[in-house]
């Protein structure tokens, strides 16, 4: 029935007491007749402060020596001498001070079924408090409880008073344990247990979490499932069993913000449990707060800085961000993945990096730089030749986005929108031969939209310009017209506007297309240029709207002017014909 949770890996933490402390301490009481009850560990309280460590071992001792008149009925404590030879055994110094998770490792070896293990602390104005934890077997869910040293108070007396206090947990232990016990056949029986330990106890952990599974077996109604879950938290505040329950249930009543609380706490609980670390910077990201994922993100790698998934969701949690230095953040925290493990620059977190570098110009060098890594790792993959052209847009040179938009093209001719923006690019560099020669690949392989949107570029981009840009080149700005005239609907406002500059781009060329005909003499270079003038006069017509009284009066011009210069050239060159 219960939910068994796998210890954290952490780091071996051993502080040895100073020598000197052996001679403070009463010596061992003596063994009484052999028991047959299990053994209880009480473990010598730990403390990061090497200055405390004396004092630490003090509240230990007298912890340990006032147990045997506390859990008497249940346990029998393991001595002093045999705790330092085991520690000895396994490399420590005698006395040693263990981290908790590292003492009940020291207790499973010793066939402890019960533990109690605590932290000394001291406060900025010098006074003492301790935390215990009361543990059974290989369980996760305890009760916890702390005191301050009083006035004048010796450690030792510290720590029995410590002991007594936990007098009622001691019995309350039992009772869950029954609970435990019994909860998967005979669930009133294991509530009966359960609720005497809890009227002993009304905190304590292991027995509220027996009540909440065995609610969550009954269905009962989420909010005493909860009062459950977070009445064994409060019991002990270091269970992850109890915070993962409130986790499940806060999950399936959509309570944000009680998720974001709940995913805070088993963070503070498990900071080492990566499988929880990484859910709730997911959650922080999706619930809104992707700072608050940043910031976890941040100390999950302070704690383990050869985790590139850390990185990772760094990443993610900078991105969603949306601000320019946290673009960066997410950039830099990319690049970390990649030194840390090679084998995640695939082309999903290349994806990624790609999106993050090109959403700020100013981190234009970095989107070239993974887009040509990308590209080149994966020489066949559409996606990252697209993107590298959109870098050489970003930082140069335009004869680089045309080299990749071809090879793009021979690898996807679907998507034919890089070689829109490569075209662009060209024509607003006015390199207009260039980006005929690209945009080929449009007539060839477009889809009519990739047509019409090319025709366009070609009218509004390149044909118009060159009318505009002196010396006119007529001859060029005819031949762009009439490409785009090809690929837009007759009629359409952009095929007036096609018509329009391939009116004027041939009305440029008639007075030399004239003397070609003067120099030629000829009866067919005079039909060849009377039908060169009735184009221009077609084309004219169907761009007048663009510009009507201008272009009526070049259509005009031809009717009075340029249609009766070809029937005097007629009547000179074709006679007899």
């Amino acid at each position: 029935m219960r939910l068994r949770v796998a210890s954290l890996v952490l780091g071996l933490v051993a502080g040895a007491a100073v020598s000197s402390i052996s001679a403070q301490l009463r010596a061992s009481r003596p063994v009484r007749p052999t028991q047959n009850l299990p053994r209880l560990l009480v473990a010598n309280t730990h403390t990061f402060h090497s200055a405390d460590s004396a004092a630490a071992v003090l509240v230990g001792s007298g912890l340990r020596d006032k147990m045997d008149g506390v859990a008497d009925k249940w346990y029998q404590t393991i001595t002093r001498n045999v705790m330092n030879d085991a520690l000895i055994q396994y490399g420590y110094p005698p006395d040693a001070l263990l981290l908790p998770l590292v003492a009940r490792q020291l207790g499973s070896q010793l066939q402890a079924r019960a533990i109690i293990v605590g932290t000394l602390n001291r406060a900025p104005d010098g006074k003492v408090s301790v935390e215990v934890r009361l543990l059974s077997r290989n369980d996760q869910t305890g009760y916890m409880t702390s005191m301050a040293q009083a006035a004048g108070q010796s450690f030792e007396d510290l720590g029995g008073k410590i002991a007594e206090s936990l007098r009622p947990a001691f019995v309350a232990m039992q009772e869950a344990l029954k609970c435990d016990n019994l909860a998967s056949t005979d669930q009133t029986k294991a509530a009966e247990a359960a609720n005497k330990a809890l009227k002993a106890l009304p905190l304590h952990g292991m027995a509220n979490l027996c009540m909440a599974q065995i609610a969550v077996a009954k269905k009962s109604p989420a909010d005493e499932i909860i009062k459950y879950y977070g009445d064994a938290f409060k019991g002990d505040r270091l269970s992850v069993e109890a915070l993962g329950g409130l986790l499940g249930q806060y999950q399936a009543k959509n309570d944000t913000v009680k998720i974001v609380e709940t995913y805070t706490n088993l963070i503070v609980v498990a900071p080492n449990n990566q499988k929880v670390v990484e859910e709730a910077i997911r959650f922080f990201i999706l619930a809104g707060k992707p700072d608050l994922g940043e910031k976890v993100a941040t100390e999950a790698i302070d704690r383990d800085p050869a985790n590139p998934d850390f990185y990772n969701l760094r990443a993610t949690a900078c991105l969603v961000q949306q601000r320019p230095e946290k673009n960066l953040c997410a950039i830099q925290a990319m690049e970390q993945v990649f030194a840390l493990d090679s084998a995640k620059a695939d082309t999903l977190n290349l994806q990624k990096m790609l999106y993050v570098a090109s959403r700020d110009s100013v981190n234009g060098p970095a989107y070239l730089k993974w887009s040509q890594f990308a590209a080149k790792k994966f020489p066949s993959n559409g996606y990252f030749l697209g993107e590298l052209g959109k870098a050489f847009e970003l930082v140069g040179p335009t004869d680089s986005v045309v080299a990749v938009t071809r090879r793009l093209v021979e690898v996807d001719k679907t998507d034919l929108t890089p070689v829109i923006r490569a075209v662009r690019k060209l024509f607003k560099e006015k390199r207009y031969q260039d980006g005929i020669s690209l945009g080929s690949a449009i007539e060839q392989n477009g889809q009519d939209t990739d047509k019409t949107n090319y025709g366009l570029i070609l009218a509004q981009e390149a044909g118009l310009p060159i009318l505009q840009t002196q010396p006119i080149d007529f001859a060029l700005a005819t031949v762009i017209a009439k490409k785009a005239a090809g690929m837009l609907k007759e009629g359409s406002r952009g095929y007036q506007l096609a018509s329009y500059v391939l009116g004027f781009g041939m009305l440029g060329q008639l007075n030399e297309k004239d003397q070609e005909v003067v120099a030629a003499k000829t009866c067919e270079s005079v039909n060849v240029y009377e039908v060169f003038i009735n184009d221009t006069k077609a084309a004219l017509t169907a761009g007048q709207s663009i510009q009507a009284e201008v272009v009526g009066q070049r259509i005009q011009a031809i009717d009075q002017s340029y249609l009766p210069r070809v029937a005097q050239m007629k009547k000179a060159y074709c006679k007899g014909q």
